[in-house]
């Protein structure tokens, strides 16, 4: 507050004016001479929108400080400023950024810090430029404490030499400039510990910097691994859309060719009956062939006992028949030439004999051998055939367990998706309690926005209230200055009043005249007093006036700054309650993360699995094959075996003529294809036998399948016509235009032939018409029942 005093008159009128309270920053481009370290530290802070918004529009700022302190200031008796000009304070804009430090600052949020060491940076920029200023002029006197401010604002008229002596004289201001290096070594230690100030807020906005960026990362990491198992689920469900198209695709072939084999099956079985003619006719031809060979070698064995003699008798006789029958020349000539090959080999007859009974023996021998070989083969066989069921149990065993991992799999990609969609909704909740928190948060910054305006209001009304009460102070304190004067000027002249009477007293006592009272002196006095016991009163009123309201401003405050605590307590409490639900989320994702590693690895230990399954069922086709091989090898030494006995036991009846090698080896011949082609027609039986019964089984899942849909569709139906059946209301019209509400009550619609009703004139029932748009309708009531008909337009359903 500032004071105007006019150019003539002594009494001293103070005047107020008022300022808005300047930002820090618009304070600075004043002109004070800017340091290395603010200018290093401006660029680390980012003013506050509500300095920035303070600073772009300021009033300018009066020529003196504003007062704030509630006791009256005590005023000097010489007047010490000049009559109509006061020198700008720069200290004393600094004041508002001193007001209301606590004295522990652990309890300030982050942005509050940075307000108050930007305060501070400030304050402590205009020190030391003040300091620079004085340093090179050596004149400017150091501030002044506030209370001498605050008390110094008053003028009064005096000559200027007085006012312009205190100033010439540097007397005075020595020691204060003495005191100037230990202010500067304070305010040097001041900078320094701002400084650590500074780079601890460095530090901790590093480490705020890193933990986000660290969160950042957490959030990359989780998008990845969502996307991963996007991809996952694709790659699966490609999978197993070409897993169906290939099960499609063999059971299309698999149809084709059952097909194929039907038409294979009749057509071995039209080739089997053919082929079974044709043996039976070549059979019959081979053994009728065989008699005939057999009497031909009796008449040859005859020929071959005769002399030599009959030779030429029986080659006349056959060259005789080889005219005759010139047809049958040619086995004439074969005749003859087995004719001569026997008469050769009729020297070595007995040896061939005894050869043939030794060679009877060793095939009697390996028919031993060849039996015992037989019963090894079948050992191994039933071996084989044991390995073979066994390994036919591991495949149908890991065939289960494949369809319980493919089971598995598809519960699992069940619960993943059932997962996404929980965590789909938690993040939209997410979403909504951040942008609520963000409302909220904004809500709350312009309460405090407002609270602070209302504060700072406040404030400037209190300094209004202080400018005033000191301005009342001060008139009351001029006032009662004067009453006092008047008051002893009254007491001088009462004296003086009472000397002269006691003077003049004896000279007009003889006389007889007395001496009048001042009666109008001593109500003056009691004026005065009444006065100035009501001014007393006055000021008393004002200042509890002022102490009641700076208690229930205080009290307002208090209850701001507890509520803004609990707003804030609460703020926290939700953030903890969303980081935990974070923290829960990613605990779950780290638990998805290994669950799908556990899933990958049994992924791949099965396939391991089937891979050893295939290369077994591999090993096994090869000992199936090799089963199969020695199956034939035994069946053709079986059929040997027995071709053999049956020669045997024809040689060794009576009159047997042996055949030859190349009939034995067409007979075996014959008997394997005899049972080649068995068992290939057993083997198409089962195969056809296998495929259809393989299509009754899925015919009859599919038949089952069928079936559920059917019931379901019927239940669904039931209910449908069920809840459609439960209230209809129908409108009937009556006699007269009129008409009345009926309330159907029906258990179920479905194969409902008559519906009954009921109202308060009467009841009735609803029958369906043939016609099957329309309902006959029979109504009893009030003792009467006619028929009627009721169309689309007259049922409604309620």
């Amino acid at each position: 507050s500032g004071a105007e005093t006019p150019a003539g008159g002594g009494r001293r009128t103070p005047v107020t004016s008022t300022g808005t309270q300047v930002s820090p920053f618009s304070w600075l481009e004043k002109g004070v001479n800017t340091s290395a370290l603010w200018e290093s530290l401006c660029p680390n802070f980012t003013l506050p929108s509500g300095l920035r918004e303070v600073g772009a529009g300021t009033t300018p700022i009066p020529k003196c400080s504003v007062g704030t302190w509630l006791t009256p200031p005590a005023f000097s008796e010489k007047n010490v400023n000049t009559a109509r000009a006061c020198t700008q304070d720069n200290a004393a804009e600094t004041d508002s950024l001193l007001w209301c430090l606590p004295p522990d600052l652990n309890a300030l949020s982050r942005r509050e810090l940075e307000d108050r060491l930007l305060s501070s940076l400030i304050i402590l920029e205009a020190l030391s430029g003040q300091l620079r200023a004085w340093q090179t002029q050596g004149t400017a006197p150091p501030p002044k404490p506030p209370s001498r401010r605050d008390g110094s604002t008053q003028t009064d008229v005096t000559s200027l030499p007085e006012v312009r002596g205190p100033e010439t004289s540097p007397g005075p201001w020595r020691p204060q400039g003495q005191s100037l290096p230990l202010e500067c070594d304070q305010v040097e230690s001041v900078v320094s510990q701002c400084q650590l100030v500074v780079e601890h807020a460095k530090a901790t906005l590093q480490r705020f910097r890193e933990e986000r960026d660290q969160a950042m990362c957490r959030e990359e990491e989780a998008l990845r691994g969502k996307e991963a198992a996007k991809t996952v689920l694709e790659v699966f469900c490609a999978h197993s859309s070409q897993r169906i198209s290939q099960l499609q695709q063999d059971l299309a072939s698999q149809q084709e060719l059952c097909g194929l084999l039907r038409e294979a099956q009749e057509s071995a079985h039209q080739e089997q009956g053919e082929v079974v003619r044709q043996a039976e006719v070549l059979a019959s031809t081979m053994q009728e062939d065989w008699l005939a060979m057999q009497l031909n070698y009796a008449t040859w064995a005859a020929l071959l006992k005769r002399s030599h003699s009959l030779m030429e008798r029986l080659a006349a006789e056959s060259h005789r028949a080889l005219r005759e029958h010139g047809a049958l020349r040619q086995e004439r000539d074969e005749a003859v030439k087995e004719r001569e090959q026997v008469s050769k080999q009729l020297a070595e007859v007995s040896a061939q004999w005894e050869d043939s009974k030794s060679q009877m023996e060793q095939l009697a021998l390996e028919n031993g051998r060849l039996a015992q070989d037989l019963h090894a083969h079948l050992q191994t066989l039933a071996r084989t055939e044991g390995q073979l069921e066994a390994l036919q149990g591991q495949h149908a065993g890991c065939a289960q367990d494949l369809a319980a991992k493919d089971e598995a799999l598809a519960q699992l990609a069940l619960d993943r998706e059932e997962q996404e969609v929980r965590w789909q909704w938690e993040e939209a909740v997410l979403r909504r309690a951040n942008e609520e928190l963000r409302e909220q948060q904004a809500a709350l910054a312009r309460e405090v926005r407002d609270l602070r305006e209302s504060l700072e209001f406040m404030d400037q009304e209190s300094q209004v209230t202080h400018s005033e009460l000191a301005t009342v102070e001060s008139q009351l304190k001029t006032t009662l200055s004067v009453h006092r004067e008047q008051k002893l000027q009254c007491e001088e002249l009462k004296d003086t009043v009472e000397n002269l009477l006691a003077d003049l007293l004896p000279s007009y006592l003889p006389t007889g005249h007395g001496s009048p009272e001042s009666p109008d002196i001593e109500r003056s006095l009691a004026e005065l007093e009444s006065l100035v016991s009501e001014l007393q009163s006055l000021g008393s009123l004002l200042r509890e006036s002022k102490e009641e309201a700076v208690a229930a401003l205080q009290r307002e405050l208090d209850g701001l700054r507890s509520r803004l605590e609990a707003e804030q307590k609460q703020q926290r409490e939700a953030l903890a309650a969303q980081e935990a639900k974070v923290e829960q989320m990613s605990q779950a994702l780290c638990v998805r993360y290994k669950n799908e590693k556990e899933l990958q690895e049994v992924i791949r230990q099965q396939d391991k699995k089937i891979l050893q399954q295939i290369d077994k069922s591999g090993e096994v086709t090869v000992l199936q094959e090799e089963v199969a091989q020695l199956r034939h090898l035994l069946q053709r030494a079986e059929t040997k075996a027995t071709v053999l006995q049956e020669e045997l036991t024809c040689q060794q009846g009576p009159g047997h003529q042996s055949a030859g090698p190349d009939w034995m080896q067409e007979k075996v011949w014959l008997r394997q294809e005899v049972r080649a082609r068995s068992e290939h027609s057993n083997m198409i039986d089962s195969l056809q036998r296998n495929v259809l019964e393989e299509n009754l089984r899925r015919s009859e899942k599919e038949l089952g399948k069928l079936d559920t849909i059917i019931e379901q569709i019927r239940e669904v139906s039931a209910s449908l016509w069920r809840g459609m059946g439960q209230l209809l209301a129908w409108r009937v019209a009556g006699r007269g235009g009129g008409g009345r509400s009926i309330l159907l009550g029906m258990g179920e619609f479905n194969g409902l032939s008559e519906i009954s009703c009921k109202t308060g004139e009467g009841s009735g029932s609803i029958l369906p018409c043939p016609r099957g748009e329309k309902w006959g309708a029979s109504w009893a009531g009030s003792g009467r029942g006619r028929a009627e008909e009721l169309g689309d337009r007259d049922a409604a359903p309620f």
